[in-house]
């Protein structure tokens, strides 16, 4: 018979702790499915979208989807989460965006 290694108190509440990380990751609302251009808020000079919020999209989140975007076009300025609470995607001296930019963004993050 073989002699069973107790665990420490440490251990267990390391354990613990990833156990609870690991069950609130479910709790969060994230949007699942594809994205379309309805989904997208077309301003001058940048992209916005509400369905992805602070609760659910964060910096490592914009960090993905630059590296994304940058792949296939240039002239992204930034990516992130702004003050309104949602994704914000900015492309230098774009006054207007055009269809190839909306399409690398929707791509994009559907890739994600």
């Amino acid at each position: 018979m073989t002699k069973k290694r107790k665990i420490t108190k440490q251990q267990y509440e390391r354990a613990k702790r990833i156990v609870s990380e690991y069950e609130a990751q479910f709790s969060l609302s994230f949007v699942r499915g594809a994205f379309f251009l309805n989904d997208l808020e077309i301003l001058t000079g940048s992209i916005s979208v509400p369905k992805l919020t602070e609760k659910v999209f964060d910096e490592s989140h914009c960090y993905m989807l630059e590296q994304l975007i940058n792949e296939r076009i240039s002239g992204l300025e930034w990516c992130n989460v702004d003050d309104a609470g949602y994704l914000s995607i900015a492309f230098y001296r774009a006054t207007i965006i055009s269809d190839e930019q909306i399409n690398t963004v929707i791509e994009c993050l559907n890739a994600l």
